[in-house]
């Protein structure tokens, strides 16, 4: 049976008086467009449905629906408030929109855990005036909100997070430097709609060789596939085993570091790049400091795929290029994996929680 009240910045409301607010509320017009989603959420999880259909990112390609059981959301929820030991009557920070399951599942773990839900525009750059009053007994943020509360008010005021959950995009190494002396406050999430939210976590700093090393949730198990693949048993989350693309290296059942997504590996006349990796290396080349960057394959007569670097820059020289070709060789391990080519795009395009688009982004630089 699913829950049916809901506190909502400082209000409680349950069953039928629940309905009846979030009908109202969905129509009308003069709210703010993430209100009436959220309480259209509210009455698909108050229907007599057992499932709730959910949008994928599409970061690595088109976005697809999926349907997520009802019964797993909540245990996802109640794996989250018992882990991360969330008291009753915390209030919970609704900063991500509920088109996605990040969202989603903040509202669930709200009724679930009686937790007061406060919320604000889901924005990317977040400003501390524009939230409501904390501190959050437990939160959930994309890194490119966390990056602009950091701007808005440095990382002292970060303490109004009594558990901060950060994921949806990868997080920089500039980030987590500033992040890793918060310990335990703050975990890096790794999941996906089709695991209901997370499945693994680690706190900023828990790196091995520029790879994120991360630890499963409780009733979660990982194995290798045949290319490196991680699969995920969570009996509690899904009914069948959860393929992934994402290349690891397991450390035992429970445990894994990212390498990188196997979508994106370059075949360069033979030779195997991880994006990923190689982007954790040239992120100390000094013209690229504070800007974004991805590394992509572009086709190549030669060998097939070249390493390319795509930057967010309205325009770049030729001798800008050429300089940034020959920083990044100086600070690459394997000299062969450098990039040979770069690439300007103006803008990138992004997810809904600020991932970078590749396959947009580079198709925008290619025309440009």
């Amino acid at each position: 049976m699913t829950p049916e009240t809901l506190t909502l910045n400082g209000v409680a409301r349950s069953g039928t008086d629940l309905r009846s607010f979030a009908e109202r509320a969905v129509e009308e017009t003069e709210r703010p467009t993430y209100e009436r989603t959220l309480f259209g959420f509210l009455l698909e999880w108050l229907s007599d449905d057992t499932f709730i259909e959910a949008m994928t990112s599409g970061s690595t390609g088109v976005s697809s629906k999926v349907c997520l059981k009802k019964a797993h959301m909540l245990a996802s929820a109640r794996m989250t408030l018992d882990y991360f030991h969330v008291e009753p009557g915390s209030r919970a920070l609704l900063a991500l929109p509920v088109t996605h399951i990040a969202g989603r599942m903040m509202v669930v773990r709200a009724l679930v855990g009686g937790l007061d839900l406060v919320t604000t525009a889901p924005r990317l750059d977040l400003c501390w005036e524009e939230l409501p009053e904390g501190p959050y007994g437990l939160s959930a943020l994309v890194p490119s909100q966390v990056e602009s509360l950091l701007r808005d008010g440095g990382e002292e005021r970060l303490a109004a997070f009594q558990t901060l959950l950060i994921g949806g995009a990868p997080v920089s190494e500039a980030l987590e430097s500033r992040l890793t002396p918060f310990g335990s406050t703050i975990s890096i999430t790794y999941g996906m709609t089709e695991s209901v939210s997370h499945v693994a976590v680690r706190q900023p700093g828990e790196v091995e060789g520029g790879c994120g090393h991360y630890r499963a949730m409780p009733g979660v198990s990982f194995r290798s596939g045949e290319e490196g693949d991680l699969l995920i048993d969570a009996p509690t989350l899904s009914d069948v085993r959860i393929a992934t693309r994402d290349k690891v290296e397991l450390k035992g059942p429970h445990a894994f570091c990212l390498i990188g997504r196997l979508d994106g590996l370059i075949n360069s006349g033979g030779l195997k790049v991880m994006p990923e990796r190689l982007e954790c290396e040239i992120a100390r080349v000094p013209a690229l400091a504070g800007r974004r960057f991805f590394i992509v394959a572009t086709p190549d007569k030669r060998f097939g795929e070249c390493v390319t670097l795509v930057v967010e820059s309205s325009a770049l020289s030729t001798e800008e290029r050429e300089n940034l070709l020959i920083a990044c060789s100086e600070v690459v391990t394997d000299g062969r994996s450098k990039p040979r080519k770069v690439l300007a795009c103006e803008a990138f395009l992004e997810s809904g929680t600020g991932k970078v688009l590749r396959k947009g982004s580079l198709a925008m630089a290619l025309a440009g």
